[in-house]
Parts: C-alpha cells; structure tokens; sequence
C-alpha cells in the first residue's frame, strides 16, 4: 500500500507501525531541534500529524526514544533493521537529553559520550605530532605567506595553475 508524499507528486510505501513511529519521533525532536531532520520525504499526512500536535517535551521524547527501542528490540526480526534503527534511536535520546541537560552545549567526557551516542562511533583523540606533520606537508604544497585559505585561493584560482589539486590531500583525508 502506498500514500502520498510531501509534496503530493508521488506516492511512498506506507509504514509500518515500528517505521511510523521512528518517523513520528525523529520528526517531533526537528520541532525542538531544527535541522535535526534534514530531508523529509516520507507520507504527507504523519508529517501534518506531528505539525499539527502540540510540541512534546524533551523528557517524553527521551522516553518515547526509549520505548521504540524496546520494541525495536523484541518486534524487529531482521539484524540489520534492527541495528540501524537501534543506533538512530540513541542518537535522537542522546540529542534530547543534550538538549534538556545542557541548552547551551557539551563540553569534555559529556560531548565525547554524546558523540559516540549520536554516531554511534568514539572519537580517538590523535597525538599532535600527526597533525604537525601534515601541516608541513600543507605548507609544502601550498607555499608562500599569509593564512592557509588565502593561499589555498590562490592556488586554486592562480594563473598558470594546471586545476589539480595537491598530491596530499589523498593522503591528509585517508
């Protein structure tokens, strides 16, 4: 069965009531948190549903995020569902909670613990030396005086310059 989407130009599956609800949840934290939500495609009339209700506490998001868990846990068969939604579930408590516990931001152990729940991945702090050396290979590149963005301009807009760019980037990124 299908339904329309926002927008009213094509029709999307409609979900089911684990999937409705993950919808509904993530939706009602983009109304405390804009942009938690970055693209909304799904059915039009739960999108106007949470619109239209009034907006949830954060405590009741946290524990809505809590009790979809649960159920996600015991009522979803397949793994990899089951993962997926599990760690987007603890990334919308975690943001609840940050934003009931600390409006104005996390700092130290607090943000670590929110971005590994978030993302489901810790970051590792990376020894000094690292970042030395690859500052190095960005002077090399890009040599000359001043900021590292002007000269990375002009670089990319300077005359002559063949439009590729340094070897190191590869090697910075990776």
């Amino acid at each position: 069965m299908t339904e329309l989407a926002v927008g009213g130009q094509s029709a999307v599956p409609t979900p089911d009531p684990i999937a409705a609800d993950y919808l509904r949840l993530a939706l009602r934290l983009d109304q405390v948190m804009p942009g938690f939500v970055d693209g909304y495609f799904g059915p039009a009339a739960l999108k106007a549903e949470v619109d239209m209700a009034p907006v949830r506490p954060l405590d009741r998001l946290i524990d809505d995020a809590a009790a979809l868990a649960a159920r996600v846990a015991t009522d979803v068969d397949l793994a990899a569902r089951r993962a997926w939604l599990g760690a987007q579930l603890r990334a919308i408590e975690a943001n609840a909670r940050a934003l009931r516990d600390a409006p104005a931001g996390l700092t130290g152990p607090a943000y670590l613990e929110h971005v590994g729940r978030s993302f489901d991945w810790n970051p590792e702090r990376r020894p000094v030396e690292l970042f030395t050396a690859a500052r190095a290979e960005v002077d090399r590149l890009l040599p000359g005086r001043g900021p590292l963005v002007e000269r990375l301009a002009a670089w990319e807009f300077g005359a002559g310059d063949s439009g590729r760019a340094p070897a190191a980037g590869g090697r910075l990124a990776g």
